[in-house]
């Protein structure tokens, strides 16, 4: 006597074994994900209407990955040849960015830590932690929504050494650049001034491990430093730093 499935009382499942498996639980099981499989489905193939009908959609849909090679014990099977990733994927209208989508560039500050000892190529040096402070965007969902919030983050840190300053990030890379005193249209300049409005760029707009930002808030990321240069955000936190560093050392004499 068949045995039926209890996902629906009309299916018989005694009649197909599930890869090496016959087992009753694996059959049970592969019937429940397949009516899974159908359901996700009918929501792709009603997101891939809106999209043919309006050019796009709004959302958080599955989708399936581009077919891969899978293999078996060592060696291509027919079985496991062709596997698909289902992952869910947030769409959106694509939208412009702006300088308005983000607070006044110009709010934030910088603070200082205290002086101390460190050391750097194997000298002895000095460091000051680097802090920022302002009102800045964040990404508080999955799907996009900002909102803005005073925040104080750790930047990096200065270091001091016998002719220059320099800006070491606080990330595991540890990139370090120069702080110029004064701006110039040389390559090395425009480097340290990108390297740091990027770190800038992280802290006005940014969000926490999940979710992962979405097209417009990474679009804003990348382009805010930019508008931190034109701004002349940058150039004036540069010389702030080159001034409190002086007061800082005169301090501690």
């Amino acid at each position: 006597m068949p045995r039926f499935s209890s996902v629906n009382a009309l299916v018989p499942i005694s009649g197909f074994s599930v890869d090496s498996s016959s087992k009753d639980e694996e059959c049970d099981k592969v019937i429940t994900q397949l009516a899974c499989l159908i359901e996700l489905g009918k929501v792709a193939q009603s997101t891939l209407d809106t999209i043919r009908t309006t050019g796009y959609f709004e959302g958080i849909v599955p989708i399936a990955s581009d077919k891969h090679t899978g293999y078996h014990r060592g060696s291509c099977t027919d079985v496991h040849a062709h596997h698909h990733t289902v992952r869910y994927a947030v769409l959106q209208k694509r939208q412009s960015i702006s300088r308005a989508d983000l607070p006044e560039l110009g709010n934030l500050q910088l603070s200082f830590g205290k002086l101390r000892d460190s050391s750097y190529g194997g000298h002895d040096c000095k460091e000051v932690e680097l802090f920022c402070e302002g009102l800045v965007a964040r990404q508080i969902d999955q799907i996009g929504t900002t909102e803005f919030t005073q925040e104080r983050k750790k930047l990096g840190s200065i270091r001091i050494n016998k002719s220059h300053l320099s800006f070491v990030e606080d990330s595991y890379q540890k990139k370090t650049s120069t702080v110029y005193k004064t701006f110039a249209a040389s390559p090395k300049s425009v480097e340290s001034a990108q390297h740091f409005a990027r770190c800038l760029g992280v802290f006005m707009m940014d969000t926490g491990p999940e979710p992962g930002l979405v097209a417009k808030t990474l679009d804003l990321q990348k382009e805010s430093p930019t508008w931190f240069i034109e701004d002349g955000v940058v150039e004036r936190m540069f010389g702030d730093i080159h001034q409190m560093i002086r007061v800082i050392e005169v301090m501690d004499a």
